[in-house]
């Protein structure tokens, strides 16, 4: 997605474009919202009818200032105002977070308890998503004059 003119090539001719950016993998903000960008510029310049973006809360704004720390989260909202800033058709999915991300999260103690930690109050809410249950089943269609 470092490329628009990859992007638009890989995106030319389609109806509707579902974003997901991955700030994990530069783990730079402004490489995640370049990317964010050249998707949604693309599909402007491409006749994209829509954009839906995987979007997340500006943290940074959210708490007033007082949580400064969270690039993946502000990033991505950054990248939504940006899509907002143009005139395609879009919508944005807040999923929250991800309970694929638990297995890696979980720690086995000597004892054998697991424990899972979160920087967060005993009151705290936070919405769950399990993505195959909660948006959809995944499905393969065969392409035309394809078998499979």
């Amino acid at each position: 997605m470092s490329s628009k003119s990859s992007v638009a090539e890989a995106i030319n001719g389609s109806h509707t474009v579902f974003l997901v950016t991955n700030y994990w993998e530069s783990k730079d903000p402004d490489v995640e919202f370049s990317q964010g960008k050249n998707v949604a510029d693309a599909a402007k310049e491409c006749g994209v009818s829509h954009l839906i973006f995987s979007s997340l809360l500006n943290v940074t704004e959210t708490s007033g200032g007082r949580l400064t720390h969270v690039p993946h989260f502000d990033a991505k909202a950054k990248i939504e105002q940006y899509i907002m800033s143009t005139s395609i058709q879009c919508t944005f999915v807040l999923p929250g977070y991800f309970m694929s991300n638990y297995p890696q999260m979980l720690r086995k103690s000597e004892d054998g308890a697991y424990t899972l930690a979160y920087p967060v109050g005993p009151q705290a809410k936070f919405p769950l998503l399990d993505a195959a249950n909660d948006i959809g089943k995944q499905k393969h269609y065969p392409l035309p004059g394809h078998s499979g």
